[in-house]
């Protein structure tokens, strides 16, 4: 969340900045606040994307809860496999 953060900083600085008219914590409904509001708005937007796509590609969770989710995977992997969920030719029909 900080390389977000410091990503959204980094637009505003080159952007002129950005000045509150009173204080807000950091959402869409209070964008009006700041101004120009079209800079803060790029630079949360940044802010954002950059911290959702870190969190996802660095997996947010666990090693213990990775482990946990990987062997539930493989079981229910398994269990398909040996119901005969897996796709299959059909039986050839003989003459009859």
């Amino acid at each position: 969340m900080v390389v977000g953060c410091l990503v959204g900083g980094v637009i505003v600085g080159p952007l002129g900045g950005v000045d509150a008219n009173a204080f807000a914590f950091t959402s869409l409904l209070t964008i009006p606040v700041f101004s120009p509001a079209v800079t803060y708005a790029i630079a949360i937007t940044a802010a954002f994307f950059t911290s959702m796509t870190l969190v996802y590609f660095s997996d947010y969770r666990t090693p213990e809860q990775r482990a946990e989710m990987n062997a539930l995977r493989h079981a229910e992997e398994r269990r398909a496999e040996g119901a005969g969920g897996g796709l299959s030719a059909p039986a050839a029909s003989g003459s009859r």
